[in-house]
């Protein structure tokens, strides 16, 4: 089997390749342009993956990746997902979360290919929602708060329409918020552990600066997520969407207090407005009790065991030694 991966260079990517290769696949990522660099690249080779810079808005560029590799799967996960770059930058995030996947669906289809797509949306899309709606089902209502959120929900509708219109085969998730090892410093968990790091290392005063700590989210490892996303392609029926949660959401605040414990060091935590959302979403909880239903998924790794193995990753990042997963 030969799976194409976009977004290589980001989050998630690079868990997903390293799973498809245990499972014995050819690996081809696209990456952007402008990632394309000596590091990226010793990467994929460390991976034993076929990496080709493709900027996914650019409809010549998809169809070439397409037509050179041909692959019978697609996992679609370049995305622009930070929620406050999407406030400051909500273009860029259209084009990039949209316009990059009718390219894929155009390409396909003027190509004459038939592979199995998937296509990750969020959590997002479910938006401004009460406690009286939790768990949230596939079925419940889509009242997207923030750019990001609008332009996944624009995302999931092109995916259903051209799956039942133009006859691809796509299949859906929402994923809920995952996190590990690797994931920028710009969301909340690396953010935490990042900081916590430093502190126990001497690299900055015992002060850690937090916005909003009332939220409560449905956390996932990575790493289960990946394994989500590859039995989604697998069993999924086309057409349909899947929400991907542990059904388990932990507050921010309980993060900040895992994450502060990890230390040897008295830490003060500090607000900062600039920290705070415009918008922030109080409550979320997913059920994916569809999604277990059809592949007999559930999460393996406890939210506990991430943080701590998110912690460990940047106390060896920091202290320039390798970290193994």
């Amino acid at each position: 089997m030969r799976a194409l991966i976009t977004g290589f260079g980001g989050f998630v990517a690079g868990y997903l390749a390293r799973y498809l290769k245990c499972e014995k696949y050819e690996v081809i990522c696209a990456v952007y342009p402008p990632m394309f660099d000596e590091e990226i690249q010793v990467e994929g080779r460390k991976m034993e993956v076929v990496l080709v810079p493709c900027d996914l808005t650019k409809r010549t560029q998809v169809e070439k990746i397409l037509k050179d590799n041909a692959p019978d799967e697609i996992y679609h996960l370049a995305a622009q997902s930070h929620v406050p770059t999407a406030w400051k930058k909500p273009r860029m995030t259209f084009e990039t979360n949209l316009f990059s996947t009718l390219n894929i669906f155009t390409s396909v289809l003027s190509l004459k290919l038939n592979p199995r797509i998937l296509i990750v949306g969020s959590s997002e899309e479910y938006g401004e929602c009460s406690i009286e709606d939790m768990p949230l089902k596939e079925t419940s209502p889509l009242r997207p708060t923030n750019p990001y959120a609008v332009s996944k929900v624009a995302q999931d509708f092109l995916a259903y329409q051209y799956a039942k219109t133009g006859k691809i085969n796509i299949v859906r998730v929402r994923s809920f918020s995952h996190t590990g090892p690797g994931q920028t410093p710009k969301f909340v968990c690396p953010n935490f552990t990042k900081q916590v790091a430093e502190i126990e290392l001497e690299l900055k005063e015992p002060l850690i600066k937090v916005g909003n700590l009332k939220p409560k989210r449905d956390f996932l490892d990575v790493r289960d997520v990946v394994r989500a996303y590859h039995l989604a392609l697998k069993k999924g029926i086309s057409g349909e969407v899947y929400n991907i949660a542990s059904g388990k959401p932990h507050s921010i605040r309980e993060i900040l207090k895992i994450c502060l414990s990890f230390s040897s060091k008295k830490i003060r935590v500090e607000a900062a407005p600039e920290l705070f959302r415009p918008v922030d979403i109080p409550f979320l909880q997913g059920d994916s009790s569809l999604f277990r239903k059809i592949t007999n998924w559930k999460p393996l790794i406890p939210f506990k065991q991430t943080l701590y193995d998110l912690y460990h990753y940047w106390i060896c990042t920091l202290s320039n030694k390798s970290y193994k997963d």
